[in-house]
């Protein structure tokens, strides 16, 4: 429980020493079960910095244990959170079919054992899915669905997810004003609960709101706000948002060159990392830089572009803010 209270705060390390300690004990007293939710858990943990690969290790190996466990219920809920966290390394890295099926599967398993927190969890990350593949009625309908129930079981954490994933949709929809109503509910309760990570990604989906609506200058603030967040938590994921963000502002406001040098940036960094952007996000940067890329020659873009990737192999963010 320490560890996954240090996981929420973004105190990754001390979140492991945490997880580490409690297997000791568990490895020590032969409780498969609990074993395999932290194996679960550091995969959370590994997810979060993006160290993808031992992510998918520990989710694979929480659900082995759980095949071990004797107690069918017991065994069946370790399976779907092993299927949960399987699912969402995979979403994380693109890959939206395999992460659809490990959430389906987890899903079934929970509104079977009638677990409604489990059920509002899955179906948000559901509607995450669909959202990334393009099917903004879909996800609207499953956030309202895990909503609901978030509201009913009183876990204001989730809320605040929930708030912020339902304002993505509604500007996708183009419904702007509901989207920053839905955000600015979504910050008061991360900065309330001191959920730094949820905090730092309110901000950026705000700064995305307002980019859409071409109001560039207001998207600096809360940009800047969730890079200094990011880059405290080491979120390489997060970071990049951020920066394709900031590229975005840069070329509303016709600076092609440092929009140009902010997305070689960004996408070296996605590389590194293994975190490519889902098809719908793609499309909407490229949406975002078009008028760069058609004010500007192929030589001239393809210099900014790796002038920028270089900066962003070294993570120098002074050079690409010019400080």
């Amino acid at each position: 429980a320490l560890g996954v209270l240090e996981r929420k705060r973004g105190a990754y390390p001390k979140s492991f020493e945490r997880f580490a300690l409690a297997r000791l004990h568990f490895d020590k007293i032969g409780d498969v079960e609990g074993v395999s939710r932290l194996a679960a858990a550091s995969g959370d943990v590994f997810r979060l910095q993006g160290r993808f690969s031992e992510a998918e290790a520990s989710f694979a190996e929480g659900l082995r244990l759980a095949s071990r466990i004797v107690d069918p219920q017991v065994r069946r809920g370790a399976t779907a959170n092993a299927l949960k966290g399987s699912g969402t390394v995979a979403s994380v890295q693109g890959d939206h079919a395999s992460a659809r099926s490990f959430w389906t599967q987890s899903m079934v398993i929970r509104r079977e054992m009638d677990d409604a927190p489990s059920v509002a969890a899955l179906l948000n990350n559901l509607a995450v899915v669909s959202r990334f593949l393009n099917e903004p009625d879909e996800a609207h309908r499953l956030n309202e669905e895990s909503l609901v129930l978030w509201r009913e079981v009183g876990d204001r954490w989730a809320v605040g997810q929930l708030l912020n994933n339902q304002a993505c949709v509604a500007s996708d929809l183009g419904n702007y004003e509901q989207a920053r109503a839905l955000l600015h509910e979504s910050l008061a309760i991360r900065r309330q609960l001191g959920d730094r990570a949820g905090l730092a990604l309110s901000l950026t989906t705000l700064a995305e709101i307002v980019i859409d609506q071409g109001d560039f200058g207001a998207a600096i603030a809360p940009l800047t706000e969730s890079l200094e967040i990011n880059r405290a938590l080491e979120d390489g994921a997060g970071i990049a948002y951020v920066i394709e963000g900031f590229s975005a502002v840069s070329c509303g406001r016709t600076d092609f060159p440092e929009s140009l040098k902010f997305a070689g940036f960004a996408a070296a960094l996605r590389k590194s990392i293994g975190a490519p952007l889902a098809p719908a996000e793609r499309a909407r940067v490229d949406r975002l830089l078009r008028p760069a890329y058609d004010a500007v020659d192929e030589v001239a873009i393809n210099g900014y572009v790796d002038e920028g990737a270089a900066l962003g192999s070294t993570m120098d963010f002074d050079r690409l803010f010019g400080r």
